[in-house]
């Protein structure tokens, strides 16, 4: 049998590359944003995980920790999907969620504090545009973190809105639903203390697509060049 080295040798570094990006995702996230005193949710299954955790703590007693939650919620998810995607995007996805339940067990305890105390602005920020850059990453080489992919992928295939669009409504419910549940379950949770982690959770849904959107494109215009 003969074997296509340049092939396999872009294939390994696709992997390696996919690993770099969602391993850059991890710690943006669980460094930058999870430990922001503002408990500032994003949108995609990361943001689903602290949406989970905070309901389980509140009815509970106890935390869910953010790998379990987007392990066993994307394997759900692939389930149901896979009469929808099809078998090469649930291999493709699988791999991905797979490293990101690792990175998330391997960064989440060790971060408990912001790197930078008492600007939660600037934390948001760096962690937002190092989410943006390993998402980027991961796209560039064909690959796939699971989560709002997978809510994209059957929305586009099911009805007539675009990925995009599935996307952003996937997020801005994740968003939204941390605020609601905190007035739920604090009784005493003020208006004007939710606004904080609301501006910082939408500006993480713009930040975050923006930087892997100008990763994906410089890509494109790198290889036109070529």
């Amino acid at each position: 049998m003969n074997i296509n080295r340049p092939r396999l040798w872009l294939q390994a570094k696709d992997y390696m590359m996919i690993i770099v990006g969602i391993s850059l995702y991890a710690f943006g996230f669980n460094a930058f944003i999870a430990t922001a005193p503002e408990k500032v949710v994003i949108g995609g299954m990361a943001g689903v995980s602290q949406v989970l955790d905070l309901v389980s703590y509140n009815v509970f007693g106890f935390h869910i920790p953010y790998s379990v939650t987007i392990f066993t919620v994307n394997i759900i998810m692939l389930a149901f999907a896979l009469k929808y995607v099809g078998k090469t995007f649930v291999i493709r996805t699988l791999f991905g969620v797979l490293m990101i339940t690792l990175m998330f067990a391997v960064f989440q305890p060790m971060f408990t504090h912001p790197p930078v105390e008492g600007q939660s602005f600037m934390n948001v920020v760096i962690g937002a545009v190092l989410c943006g850059l390993g998402i980027g990453m991961v796209f560039i080489h064909n690959g796939s973190t699971g989560g709002t992919d997978i809510v994209a992928a059957v929305a586009s295939k099911v009805s007539n809105v675009s990925i995009g669009r599935a996307m952003v409504y996937f997020d801005l419910s994740v968003i939204s639903s941390s605020v609601i549940l905190k007035f739920i379950f604090f009784p005493n949770f003020k208006f004007d203390e939710a606004v904080p982690p609301l501006v910082y959770g939408l500006l993480t849904l713009f930040i975050i697509p923006f930087v892997a959107d100008q990763m994906i494109n410089t890509n494109r215009m790198a290889v036109q060049f070529t």
